[in-house]
């Protein structure tokens, strides 16, 4: 539903659902108050969520994404983040920086052999007192208790 300075006229911005007239006389504005259409947001819809970080929507009164664009992580600072590279599955990664697991139940896998943890931002060198001999991995099922372990031995 288009709603410009009063319900109904032909302007600028778009309601999902109600738009309600706020006041009388030329200092009518109006609200949406069914929300606001993909990619819209402020009490009359008139502003444009950032594409560069939200994936379609943000929240109405403030703008902040509900959800970030691939790449991005953290709806709570307004997906400022990046996600870290070393991610074996694309795209992207969880809303808390951790990279996507390639199925239910299996550890996060990293696409550098020499990396380990839940965002595929820790050292194998930093395991043991040797070095891997051929990277690292994730072992358990939790991502936060996650340990990292050599494969194929230590040099």
């Amino acid at each position: 539903m288009k709603c410009g300075k009063k319900c109904n006229d032909a302007s600028t911005t778009f309601c999902k659902g109600a738009c309600a007239n706020v006041g009388t006389g030329p200092s009518t504005t109006h609200s949406c108050t069914g929300g606001c259409d993909d990619g819209k947001w402020a009490t009359d819809c008139s502003k444009t969520c950032n594409a560069a970080i939200c994936k379609s929507t943000c929240v109405q009164a403030t703008g902040v994404c509900d959800s970030c664009k691939d790449g991005k992580y953290g709806v709570a600072t307004n997906c400022a983040a990046d996600c870290n590279n070393n991610c074996a599955v694309s795209p992207g990664c969880e809303d808390n920086g951790n990279c996507k697991a390639p199925g239910a139940g299996q550890p996060i896998t990293c696409s550098n052999s020499s990396m380990w943890g839940a965002k595929c931002d820790k050292k194998c060198d930093d395991l043991t007192d040797k070095r891997c001999a051929s990277g690292c991995t994730n072992v358990g099922t939790d991502p936060n208790t996650y340990i990292g372990s050599c494969t194929g031995g230590n040099c």
